[in-house]
């Protein structure tokens, strides 16, 4: 009991300095060493978590591919390339009011580091953005980016999840997408009261279908190089070097375009997850909290529910809560079969996920968008709700 105590005043704490307009990722650095103190990591593990655990390839690739994708991101939209982009996107759409949904969406398709950075300008810069806030723009480019998680077998998570549990990838997809189709809906009851925009009230230039082709490739080029399991910056780079070519720039005018209203606060954001991140994993804290709530002798579907939780919670990756979570509990949930468990299993920990404050696309839109954490919450509360509900529904099917 007393370890989640600990862990309701870090989540307390970070949400108290966000609310006091404290930079999101040194709210995270200070968040870090709270957690430091109140588990008592001894300083002997210091060296395994600064520099080496800091460092880590998957750290540094972060933040290489948050980087780049910023610079990609400032370069097509300094250059008008962006508007011609979604305006050939929106002639193709008949409801405004799905344009932005669809942008996100589309991007969502495949999980990259920091994508919630490719989606954000597309969304800002579709005409029917202008008549939403700046808040309804973050839930809009935060939920629909994740609506394909819950199964879709390219992320990470839905294969570590069949690995571990012996589900076949066809059951968790088939089990799995009323998530998916749930979530569509509870985005659709936010968004539907948004007034739709007449096309024949805006002016803009016709873009042809090779046009459009051809404004996709510097997105296309980095989704491509996923696919080939290589590094998000490094096709992000390839993509960079497309525009300047095609374009003939030279180096001041790169220069210009790639660093206009850069938003360096956005790295220091990354570097605060990060340090979060790896302090609560490389420090062993996951350990003492899972061993709290063993020791205490909870209900096992109590724990069942709240260690992939509270897992998810404090370190913002899906990856975490699956990866470290159900090895220990699953060997403890003996009198449910895995299949009508796990659904339930699943979403509460990727509950965690969608409402952590150290989830990067959850601080990177709200960055982008200049936005409210607590209002965004506000927003997603009701709709992820509705896609809860499946996990519980399937569990008493299942029985």
């Amino acid at each position: 009991m007393l370890a989640l105590i600990k862990i309701l005043i870090i989540f307390a704490f970070i949400l108290i300095l966000i609310k006091k307009k404290l930079n999101i990722g040194l709210s995270l650095i200070l968040a870090s060493f709270l957690f430091w103190i109140l588990f008592q990591i001894p300083i002997s593990k210091f060296p395994s978590v600064f520099p080496s655990g800091f460092f880590a390839y998957e750290n540094t690739n972060l933040l290489l591919s948050v980087f780049s994708i910023m610079v990609l991101g400032n370069l097509l939209s300094n250059n008008g390339e962006l508007v011609k982009l979604v305006q050939g996107i929106e002639e193709r759409i008949r409801d405004s009011r799905l344009v932005s949904p669809a942008l996100s969406a589309l991007i969502g398709l495949l999980p990259m580091p920091g994508g919630a950075l490719f989606s954000a300008p597309l969304i800002e810069a579709s005409y029917s953005s202008h008549s939403s806030s700046n808040q309804l723009l973050t839930f809009i480019n935060y939920w629909y980016r994740h609506v394909w998680e819950y199964f879709l077998p390219l992320y990470p998570v839905i294969l570590m999840a069949s690995n571990i549990t012996g589900l076949s990838l066809a059951w968790i997809i088939i089990h799995h997408l009323p998530f998916t189709l749930f979530a569509l809906i509870g985005g659709w009851l936010v968004i539907k009261n948004q007034k739709p925009i007449s096309k024949a009230n805006i002016k803009t230039e016709s873009i042809p279908l090779k046009t459009l082709f051809r404004l996709f490739v510097p997105i296309l080029i980095p989704v491509f190089v996923v696919l080939f399991n290589q590094p998000v910056w490094l096709g992000v780079a390839m993509g960079i070097i497309f525009c300047v070519f095609f374009h003939r720039m030279n180096l001041s005018t790169l220069s210009r375009l790639m660093f206009h209203r850069f938003y360096w606060a956005m790295i220091l954001d990354v570097v605060g997850v990060i340090i979060f991140k790896t302090v609560i994993i490389e420090s062993g804290g996951i350990s003492i909290l899972v061993d709290s709530f063993l020791s205490n002798h909870f209900p096992v579907f109590i724990i069942g529910m709240v260690i992939p939780f509270l897992i998810a919670l404090i370190s913002g990756y899906s990856s975490a809560f699956i990866g470290i979570a159900f090895p220990i509990i699953l060997p403890l949930l003996t009198h449910y079969s895995i299949q009508q468990i796990f659904p339930l299993l699943f979403i509460s920990g990727y509950a965690g996920i969608t409402f952590s404050p150290a989830h990067l696309c959850l601080i990177l839109t709200c960055r982008h968008f200049k936005s409210d954490l607590i209002l965004t919450y506000r927003l997603l509360f009701f709709p992820f709700l509705l896609v809860f509900s499946w996990g519980v529904i399937w569990f008493f099917l299942a029985r």
